[in-house]
C-alpha cells in the first residue's frame, strides 16, 4: 500500500507560503514536543504514530506514544489516543514510553515494541502489543525478558523478530512458527523481493530460502557433465540447506536427504546440460536454509593443431592456401624463393575468418616459391 505523507509541510498554492500539515493541525495534543514515526499500513487505513514529551509542574518527564487512523484519502477513521496512557501530571516521578520497532504484519495488524520507564517501578521494562486492523488493541501489552524488535514481515505473513540475542519467526496470531535460535541475525538467499539491513558490521537479509533459479549457458564444443556444490556457511551461523534437490523441469537431477554440509560433486546424466541455455532449479526444506554455491566445471577442448590443411593452384599465377584458425587471431603469410638463403618476405597479415582461414597469392610467378604461415 502506498502511504500518504500526512505530516509533510505542504506549500500554500495561493499565498506561496508554507502551511501546517494535516497532521500538525489535527493530531497532537499541544502539550510538548513531538517525535514522528513512519506511517504504517493498518487494515485498509493508515496508522499515524508519534511520541509527545513534556515536563510536569514538578519537573518530572512524561513521554506518551500516541496514534490515530486515517483513510487513504486523509479522512479521520480513529481519533488520536494514547497507546498506553502515562500517569497524570499530579503524580510524582517519571513515566516514559519509547517505541523500539513498529511493523505492519499479517491480517492488517501492526506490531509495536517499546520500552517503559516508571519511577514507581524503579526499572525499565520491555513490552510489545499488537493493534488490530480496526486500530483497537488486539493483544497486549506483553512484557518480555529482553528488548524485542519486529524486523520484517515476509511474503507469507511470517513476522521476523529478535529478542535479545535470539531470532524467531511468528505466525500472524503471534504464535512461534520457528525458533527461537541464536544468533539473532540471519543472512539468507532469495530470488524475490528481500529486505536488507546494513550496519557497520555487515548486512543481513530478512527472508527465507526460496527456490533458486540457476541459468547456465554451455559454450559450443564443451562437455558439461557435473555440478560441484559447496556449503559456504559464510557467517558461521550453523545454517544449512536440508533435503536439497536439483531439478531440470520436472526431472530431479540430484537430491540429498538430511542437512547439506561440506562439498558434493554431482555427475549429471548425459544430455542434461546441452550446448546453449539451460535452466535448473534448486529447492530445500529447512525454514531458513543456508548459503550453497553452485559451480559447473568443464574443460574447453584444445584447438586443433595449427597447420595448412589445403593448397590449391587455381591458375598459372594463383595459389590458394587454407589453414585451421582461431577466432580473434591474425596470421602472417611469408614466402621465399630460396630455402638455402632462408630469406623470408612478408606477403600479408590475414585476420582469422573463423575455424578456417583462406588466403590467395595472386603473384605466384616464380619458378620456385616456398610459403609458411605464422600465427601471431
Amino acid at each position: 500500500m502506498r502511504i500518504p505523507k500526512f505530516w509533510e509541510i505542504d506549500p500554500d498554492p495561493v499565498a506561496n507560503q508554507e502551511q501546517e500539515s494535516l497532521f500538525l493541525r489535527q493530531a497532537p495534543s499541544g502539550r510538548g514536543s513531538y517525535s514522528f514515526r513512519e506511517p504504517k499500513a493498518i487494515g485498509q487505513d493508515i496508522l499515524l504514530i508519534w511520541t509527545e514529551n513534556w515536563r510536569t509542574p514538578q519537573d518530572d518527564s512524561r513521554t506518551e506514544i500516541r496514534y490515530q487512523l486515517r483513510g487513504r484519502d486523509g479522512t479521520l477513521v480513529k481519533d488520536s489516543a494514547a497507546l498506553q496512557p502515562v500517569e497524570p501530571d499530579t503524580t510524582a516521578g517519571h513515566d516514559d514510553y519509547s517505541p523500539n520497532s513498529i511493523l505492519s504484519g499479517g491480517g492488517g495488524k501492526v506490531w509495536i515494541a517499546y520500552d517503559h520507564f516508571k519511577t514507581a517501578v524503579g526499572r525499565y521494562t520491555v513490552n510489545y502489543l499488537i493493534l488490530g486492523a480496526d486500530g483497537n488493541m488486539w493483544k497486549g501489552p506483553v512484557e518480555t525478558t529482553a528488548a524485542r524488535y519486529f524486523n520484517f514481515c515476509d511474503r507469507d505473513g511470517y513476522i521476523w523478530a529478535t529478542e535479545g540475542d535470539k531470532f524467531f519467526a511468528l505466525n500472524p496470531d503471534d504464535t512461534i512458527t520457528y525458533g527461537p535460535r541464536t544468533p539473532a541475525w540471519i543472512p539468507n538467499q532469495n530470488v524475490g523481493c528481500i529486505a536488507a539491513l546494513v550496519e557497520t558490521d555487515g548486512y543481513r537479509l530478512y527472508d527465507r530460502w526460496s527456490p533458486q533459479t540457476i541459468q547456465i549457458n554451455v559454450p559450443s564444443d564443451v562437455k558439461a557433465d557435473c555440478i560441484e556444490l559447496f556449503d559456504l556457511n559464510m557467517w558461521n551461523n550453523d545454517l544449512h540447506a536440508a533435503n536439497l534437490r536439483i531439478k531440470k523441469g520436472d526431472t530431479v537431477v540430484w537430491s540429498q536427504t538430511g542437512q547439506f554440509t561440506g562439498h558434493a560433486t554431482v555427475d549429471l546424466p548425459p544430455g542434461t546440460l546441452p550446448e546453449g541455455g539451460n535452466v535448473l532449479t534448486a529447492t530445500q526444506d529447512d525454514f531458513l536454509g543456508g548459503h550453497v554455491l553452485f559451480t559447473f566445471p568443464y574443460v574447453l577442448p584444445p584447438p586443433p593443431p595449427f597447420r595448412v590443411t589445403e593448397i590449391l593452384k587455381s591458375a598459372a599465377a594463383m595459389i590458394q592456401f587454407t589453414w585451421n584458425s582461431e577466432s580473434g587471431k591474425t596470421y602472417t603469410v611469408l614466402s621465399s624463393t630460396d630455402l638455402l638463403e632462408q630469406t623470408w618476405n612478408e606477403e600479408a597479415t590475414v585476420p582469422s575468418q573463423g575455424e578456417t582461414t583462406t588466403w590467395v597469392d595472386l603473384n605466384a610467378t616464380s619458378p620456385a616459391k616456398f610459403y609458411k604461415v605464422r600465427r601471431n
